[in-house]
């Protein structure tokens, strides 16, 4: 349910409502409790600010998830688990990953949730065109997520700056972004910006492989994952590239690095299965990439993409995408590390050319 209210033709107010998920739980396993406190609502407001050559809107969403939102169906009460996947439509598993620690510890008693989470997130996007050709753009979200145990709740921040040039063959850029990133103590929480779902489509500006990738070719989530959740990086690219008619190209190279504490990594793999305090930790994130890349401060990458889209008609569209990812894993923190179904963490490049005909009708 949305509304909104234009107080002149500068400021207007946005407002809505949405619920998520709702009757998903099926109850234990003797069908008790069915549907109970598996509600997931959220509301937002918005306050669009646009004047000659700036655009400001400050935004503000909050709400609340029941202890049965995500809980796997016929699980005893005293069990803790994240495994029910077929109700999570967001992004697939986004919701489990994006809402909770990629490491937490607990004792045995409280590893099942038995009230509302509650969780906000706060923003702000700017956009200036009064310097036109030059056109500057930032972003700014907190997001904060209480699931009632220290240990579980999640909190962090994200900040991106964005500068481009229009000409008439071509918009070149450059861009910077910064997530915050784990400590090294997996009993205080994450210090990751949470999030529910991504929002990168075929017209995201920042990488069509490593993140997001091409939903036509390979679903949701691209090779390093479904964002940059963890990551800082630098870089530029040249959007809108055309010299002949019906035909254009983009072009992105940056350089990355992870955000997330080394120590970390000893939990993610599974090498310590204890806390500074001698309490269990239990893995979330069961990879190193089993939902995204799990970065750290002491690794480094860099990705570079060159996509064509070619309009041969009207409703006929032929895409052409090259990517390339090298990534510079710190040895000490993953070296001779194997994943959970016992593979090697030793692939560090990857690439990717892919052709799609898209006709619409």
């Amino acid at each position: 349910m949305t509304a909104s209210y234009h107080f002149n033709e500068n400021v207007s107010l946005g407002a809505g409502w949405l619920r998520l998920y709702n009757d998903n739980f099926t109850g234990y396993s003797d069908k008790r409790n069915a549907s109970y406190m598996d509600n997931f609502d959220l509301g937002f407001l918005t306050l669009p600010i646009t004047t000659d050559g700036v655009a400001v809107t400050p935004w503000f969403m909050g709400g609340s998830m029941g202890p049965n939102t995500l809980r796997a169906n016929g699980r005893k009460a005293d069990e803790y688990s994240f495994q029910n996947y077929s109700i999570q439509g967001l992004d697939g598993l986004s919701a489990r990953y994006g809402l909770f620690p990629a490491a937490y510890s607990t004792s045995r008693s409280n590893k099942w949730l038995t009230q509302y989470s509650t969780m906000f997130w706060g923003g702000i996007t700017t956009k200036i065109t009064a310097f036109d050709p030059f056109i500057f753009s930032a972003d700014f979200i907190y997001g904060n997520v209480d699931n009632g145990y220290k240990a579980l709740s999640r909190s962090g921040w994200f900040g991106m700056l964005v500068a481009e040039y229009k000409l008439d063959w071509a918009t070149p850029g450059i861009y910077g972004w910064y997530f915050s990133g784990d400590d090294n103590n997996p009993h205080n929480g994450s210090e990751a910006l949470p999030y529910l779902a991504t929002s990168n489509n075929l017209n995201n500006s920042l990488s069509t492989f490593g993140y997001r990738g091409n939903p036509l070719v390979g679903g949701g989530k691209g090779v390093l994952g479904m964002n940059p959740n963890g990551t800082w990086g630098v870089g530029a690219r040249l959007k809108r590239m055309s010299f002949l008619e019906d035909l254009t190209h983009t072009l992105r190279l940056h350089y990355f690095g992870g955000t997330h504490a080394p120590g970390m990594a000893k939990y993610i793999t599974g090498r310590t299965t204890l806390d500074g305090s001698g309490r269990g930790v239990t893995r979330n994130y069961k990879d190193f990439n089993i939902f995204g890349t799990y970065l750290t401060t002491k690794d480094q990458g860099v990705e570079v993409n060159f996509d064509t889209q070619y309009k041969i008609y009207e409703n006929l569209r032929v895409d052409l995408e090259l990517g390339y990812i090298h990534l510079w894993l710190d040895k000490d923190t993953w070296g001779g590390y194997e994943n959970y179904v016992g593979n090697t963490l030793n692939t560090k490049d990857a690439w990717k050319a892919t052709v799609n005909v898209i006709y619409t009708f």
